[in-house]
């Protein structure tokens, strides 16, 4: 996937008729999978050049809304990554800003998706809304369209329990502690990821030692608690996981919060290096213990019951996702 990223006037032209999606993209999850399976069939069928999708480097609420962009669910490399796995031929990042946030949606597409990124056919989701006060939706980019001269067709949403999928949903579930759900919904598992930093060597002393992760500013924090999934360093590939995000109330009254990595099956030396991990499952909620001994216990127990479900994790949890959203046939059903 060919990657330029700019302000609405550098951005470069792009060669040959394209299939062209816009929008924040946040989470990639299977709202979205299913406007990129759209994306693709269209590319496909009309034998065009290639598949386009449009995002912004920010959540256009950070420069619009006075209460700020809502907490990311994938920071920009993780977007950059996934919407790479669904096989997206070109991504134009948008740096969103005061300036672009004054722009009319027909100027939009016509000097930006229509002349420069040679949108022949636009695929829009089923909540599009872009431009200047957010003028553009299907009834507006409809009647453009029949003017300008190119395509458009509209992705209905994707629905679990009669509700729309959407990135305020997940974040509301990982807030919740409702791993399980938010994963089901985003059709892969959830990530984070950072450089490991020098901890306090607490989990050594009981026999779990952790890679100490920071937690990235801007993303959505999960419910405190323990999680099983996998981390990954380099090309070391994926590791089985015990994951903790919280206080740790049984050392520390009043400790800050902190995301902490326990390798089940590798010993690895992982400090000042960059770690991905990818959760599948929440196992419990945080608990204050009597004793580091009785901690040690429970920490054992969590990584018993963490191998029991890694040994055989639903699909849309497995890392292999990531690497691969298999747009054409592995999204779970509605």
């Amino acid at each position: 996937m060919k990657v330029q990223r700019g302000s609405f006037d550098s951005i470069r032209p792009l060669e040959g008729p394209r299939a062209l999606s816009l929008g924040t993209f946040d989470g990639v999850h299977r709202g979205h999978q299913a406007i990129l399976r759209e994306l693709h069939l269209v590319a496909s069928r009309a034998d065009l050049a290639g598949s386009t999708v449009v995002t912004f480097g920010l959540h256009p609420r950070g420069v619009l809304s006075e209460r700020g962009a809502p907490p990311s669910i994938t920071d920009l490399d993780e977007r950059i990554a996934l919407l790479s796995a669904a096989g997206i031929d070109d991504l134009v990042v948008l740096d969103f800003d005061a300036q672009l946030a004054t722009v009319e949606y027909d100027h939009f597409v016509n000097d930006l998706l229509v002349r420069r990124l040679n949108m022949q056919h636009f695929v829009l989701g089923h909540d599009v809304h872009f431009g200047r006060e957010r003028r553009g939706n299907a009834l507006s980019v409809a009647a453009l369209a029949e003017d300008v001269g190119f395509n458009v067709s509209q992705v209905a949403s994707v629905r679990d329990a009669g509700l729309a999928i959407s990135s305020t949903r997940i974040r509301a579930a990982l807030q919740a502690g409702e791993l399980d759900a938010a994963v089901r919904w985003a059709g892969h598992p959830i990530t984070f990821s950072g450089v490991v930093e020098e901890g306090r060597k607490l989990g050594r002393q009981i026999g779990f030692p952790t890679a100490n992760l920071p937690l990235a500013p801007g993303k959505v924090v999960l419910a405190s608690g323990v999680y099983a999934g996998w981390a990954r360093a380099g090309e070391a590939g994926w590791q089985a996981a015990v994951v903790n995000l919280g206080h740790a109330p049984t050392v520390s009254e009043d400790g800050p919060l902190r995301l902490e990595a326990h390798l089940l099956d590798a010993e690895l030396e992982l400090y000042a290096k960059r770690l991905e991990l990818a959760l599948g499952t929440r196992l419990r909620s945080e608990r204050k213990f009597g004793s580091k001994e009785e901690l040690g216990r429970q920490i054992a127990d969590d990584c018993a019951v963490a191998r029991r479900w890694l040994a055989d994790p639903p699909l849309q949890a497995r890392p292999a996702r990531l690497a691969d959203l298999e747009l054409d046939s592995s999204a779970p059903p509605a």
